[in-house]
């Protein structure tokens, strides 16, 4: 017993019925039954107690605390009437008297579930991390952790070794990792190093006569995940002995990890000692590793002669070897999941044959695949992707597919189709062009994989992944050469993961491929795109924004995106010149360096005044058809200061299903309605009426803020918020707030 309580919560049995007890914990649930009785689950570090409100005095308590709440309860044990034998404590329940809150938690709704913490979403489970580990099931790993490395702790202690805790501040030394650099204060330009692992530190020890060591050593890697290799902070038993043999090693390594892994193990059985002894030559050549899994008793047969001829360039005059697996009756599903998971452990591809009853080989990959696609649905040609033109047409597997897909690489159309019996090619993956909404870095420059410390990418869409191209690389492609079909371009949306090129830059975690952000608002790119595939809807669309405090008389190129042959820009009425789209530029002149680097391909299909200098005011472009006949015009206006929140929904009338969704364009402007498009100011949202507050989100890519909590800080002034019908119909009435402008209201209808 400690002094705040008489007992845990997992230690109540039928034994202490009748007995006064003090209890202390989280408040985790209560089933009410009426105004007087209830049913309370109070939970600390050892497990849960039932506890039964009967007096509306003790309910009117209960009624003002919310979930996760520290309370202490004091309260006579009695016996349940209706037992659980699933809980240690599930015969008894605590009738309280007297209950008080320690610590209130101040939120009606928990951003997760407790016991459903590890099916939240993982950024919201790092911010609050305190409720994450109240989990039973994290609970538990961590006390796994301190059990296990106290039993081998005493196990190394049993076998004479002596435990030395080595620096963790060190001088860095030419291992295979990276190291963690921390500056030294008293030593300006200079720096520690964290340790990769103590490996000098235990020869030095070994060197000073300590006969037996170890140590459970933090180790620092500077690395991104490999196979077999930990990133960032991690653990690991180091030990060393003086004037041993391999063998010595092995029979320390065998009386210590067996019992701990059969102690602790998730397996129905640990490997005993002696462990199995494989000569590494062996090993390779039945399992393929140096690190088999014996409980797996697939080994490698050699399949080169049956391989050979099979029409897969990759194997002809190399050793080929399979696992063959009899009797095998898993589906395509299936063998397709296997494959995949083998990709995952291996980071290499995995490919699979079929003998046939004769014991031959059926068919080449290719020509495998395309068989089945073809037996499936007879009426459609079959292609695939290939990322690689050459190698795939070298060695004939573009050859025998319908047609030809090619991700990336337009430049090597021309030299491969000259290869192909098809006499087509398919752009199966194109572009990756990178933008943020909103964002323009300057100078304007075509780029591959350019960083910025804001983890953005320019918007002037002139930048890139080093494995791919501008969007005019492809146009030209497609409009130019009678054999090329396709675009389908990488992406339409930013999508979480893959923050090309912010690949391991914290905070980063949405893509930047998209033509429409993560909050689903368009890119200027989307205009771009809609000016070459659109010719029916007319597109007239300026960049940049046109409010830029600091950067007066500056250089600062205007595009125009748009499906008319030419414009006029004017800069507070002054002329900078009239631009027109130029269909003279061809494929083979204008790949070069140079013509690259002056955006040849680009003037084909954008209009550009890349000299144009910065001066607040109004940006006017005045559009022009073929005839000369000026047909469109579109302004941008420098934004003074932020006025006022304005609202636009994609509609106004919705279902009453309580499924329905509307979303809503908020933007901070100023008094004349021009958008601010620096403001970055965090928007609060209420919902009242017949539907309910679901989401937002702002297209920032290295933003963290939570999707489902009702606030989101604008990106480039913008941000999407979405509003879910109930199934009553009605008025949902959605606010928006800010500090420092004027707030919004939007009705909209769901009938």
């Amino acid at each position: 017993m400690i002094q705040s309580r008489t007992h845990n919560c997992n230690e109540l049995r039928i034994g202490n019925v009748g007995e006064r007890v003090t209890l202390v914990g989280w408040f985790e649930n209560m089933r009410k039954v009426s105004k007087n009785l209830g049913f309370v689950i109070l939970r600390d570090f050892y497990g849960t107690t039932q506890l039964v409100v009967e007096t509306e005095e003790m309910m009117n308590v209960m009624d003002g605390i919310n979930k996760e709440s520290t309370i202490s309860v004091e309260g006579v044990v009695r016996e349940r009437s209706s037992k659980n034998a699933n809980l240690p404590t599930g015969e008894i329940e605590v009738v309280p008297d007297k209950i008080e809150i320690l610590g209130k938690c101040i939120y009606n709704a928990l951003p997760f579930e407790i016991n459903q913490s590890k099916d939240a979403d993982e950024n919201a489970r790092l911010k609050y991390r305190y409720l994450d580990l109240r989990n039973p099931n994290m609970k538990k790993n961590i006390v796994m952790r301190s059990q296990i490395v106290a039993e081998l702790r005493q196990r190394m202690y049993a076998l004479n070794f002596m435990e030395i805790t080595t620096p963790i501040l060190t001088c860095s030394s030419p291992e295979g990792a990276r190291d963690y650099l921390v500056p030294a204060r008293n030593h300006p330009g200079k720096f520690y190093a964290l340790p990769q692992a103590p490996q000098q530190f235990k020869q030095i020890l070994m060197a000073s006569g300590f006969d037996r060591y170890f140590q459970i050593a933090p180790c620092f890697r500077d690395e991104d995940a490999r196979a077999d290799r930990s990133p960032g902070e991690f653990y690991q038993l180091d030990m060393e002995m003086a004037f041993a043999s391999q063998e010595d090693v092995f029979s320390i390594v065998e009386q210590v990890l067996p019992p701990v892994f059969e102690k602790y193990g998730i397996y129905k059985e640990a490997s005993k000692a002696p462990f199995v002894r494989i000569p590494y030559l062996e090993a390779m050549d039945k399992y393929g590793s140096d690190k088999p899994d014996l409980r797996i008793d697939l080994v490698l047969t050699d399949a080169t002669e049956v391989m050979q001829g099979c029409g897969f360039a990759a194997f002809e005059g190399q050793t080929v070897k399979a696992i063959v697996v009899d009797d095998f009756t898993a589906t395509r599903k299936q063998i397709d999941a296997i494959c995949a998971e083998v990709e995952v452990q291996t980071a290499r591809k995995g490919f699979w044959f079929r003998v046939d009853e004769n014991g031959e080989f059926v068919g080449g990959i290719s020509k495998f695949l395309q068989d089945i696609c073809h037996r499936e649905d007879p009426t459609r040609p079959v292609t695939q992707g290939m990322d690689a033109p050459d190698a795939v047409v070298n060695n004939n597997m573009a050859a025998v597919m319908d047609v030809a897909g090619f991700n990336y690489r337009p430049f090597r159309y021309q030299v491969n189709y000259k290869k192909l019996p098809q006499q087509i090619i398919l752009g199966s993956e194109t572009a990756s062009t990178v933008s943020s909404r909103g964002v323009y870095k300057f100078p304007v420059e075509r780029k591959a994989m350019a960083v910025y410390e804001d983890h953005q990418s320019s918007s002037y869409d002139v930048e890139h992944c080093n494995w791919s191209n501008l969007p005019e690389d492809d146009f030209i492609q497609h409009e130019d050469l009678p054999y090329c079909i396709g675009e389908f371009v990488w992406t339409g949306f930013d999508y979480l993961g893959e923050p090309t090129p912010y690949y391991t830059n914290w905070p980063s975690h949405s893509s930047l491929f998209g033509i429409i952000d993560l909050a689903g608002i368009p890119k200027d790119r989307y205009y771009l795109y809609r000016s070459h595939w659109n010719k029916s809807a007319k597109t007239l669309h300026i960049l940049p924004h046109w409010t830029w405090p600091g950067r007066e008389g500056e250089v600062t190129p205007v595009f125009v995106y748009t499906n008319y042959p030419s414009a006029e820009l004017f800069i507070n009425g002054k002329s900078q010149g009239k631009r027109t789209k130029d269909l003279s530029i061809g494929i083979d002149s204008s790949y070069t360096e140079a013509a690259q680097k002056s955006f040849e391909r680009q003037k084909r299909y954008r209009l550009m005044w890349m000299d144009t200098k910065y001066e607040p005011g109004t940006l006017k472009v005045v559009a022009y058809d073929k005839e000369g006949n000026a047909v469109a015009e579109e302004e941008v206006h420098t934004a003074g200061k932020p006025h006022h929140i304005e609202l636009s929904a994609d509609r106004n009338q919705l279902t009453a299903d309580g499924k329905d969704l509307s979303f809503i364009n908020v933007r901070v402007v100023d008094k004349n309605g021009n958008l601010c498009p620096d403001d970055t100011r965090q928007i609060q949202f209420k919902v009242r009426g017949a539907g309910a507050y679901r989401a937002a989100a702002n297209g920032n890519s290295a933003s963290l803020e939570l999707f489902h909590l009702p606030e989101m800080k604008l990106f480039s002034g913008q941000l999407t918020a979405i509003v879910r019908t109930a199934e009553e119909p009605g008025t949902i009435y959605f606010e928006a707030s800010a500090p420092g402008v004027k707030g919004a209201t939007l009705e909209l209808i769901s009938k």
